[in-house]
């Protein structure tokens, strides 16, 4: 696990110098004027609301469902995070709608009081937290352990979107959700 987190931070080190090289070019060609700036496309129906999942990692295997909200707030960006997570979001007939890569929680660095990484280590159990965009077909999201090659929990999320769509009919999204469009 030690020799798995080293070549993280190596891949992490060659992803940012290569996302340098490549992107500093495209970013010279903007202009310093936002307001001529295209708007960022989400890839989602509504950017600013997300469902969270609460977790506890009782160990790199068992995960045990703790919560599930739709928050008036938007899904945090996994740009960056290595693969150790695949969250999988997935519509009534169990069908892929959207991926995203998530950190590990179970994943744990010390810094020192310069903020350099001091040392990481694999906690054996702990909390997780994943937002992931509120979409009109998201009924439940699927969380993958990349390393170990194995589906550590799925969450049906369906009863909670229906519960906050039902309290916010006019939300664009969930008249969407409620007319049951797929």
């Amino acid at each position: 696990m030690v020799a798995a987190m080293k070549n993280l931070i190596k891949l992490t080190i060659v992803s940012l110098l290569l996302a340098t090289v490549f992107c500093l070019p495209a970013m010279a060609q903007l202009s310093d004027d936002p307001t001529t700036q295209p708007f960022p496309e989400f890839g989602v129906t509504d950017p600013q609301r997300a469902v969270v999942v609460k977790v506890q990692f009782n160990a790199a295997t068992e995960v045990v469902l703790q919560d599930i909200i739709v928050a008036n707030t938007r899904a945090r960006m996994s740009l960056g995070a290595p693969a150790l997570l695949v969250l999988e979001m997935l519509d009534q007939t169990g069908k892929v709608i959207a991926t995203q890569n998530a950190w590990h929680p179970l994943w744990v660095r010390q810094w020192d009081e310069g903020g350099n990484t001091e040392s990481g280590s694999v906690a054996a159990s702990g909390p997780g937290t994943f937002y992931v965009p509120l979409s009109e077909t998201l009924r439940a999201i699927r969380i993958t352990d990349t390393e170990l090659a194995q589906v550590l929990i799925t969450v049906d999320v369906s009863a909670e979107v229906l519960a906050y769509c039902e309290s916010t009919p006019n939300t664009p999204i969930c008249a969407l959700f409620l007319s049951g469009f797929e």
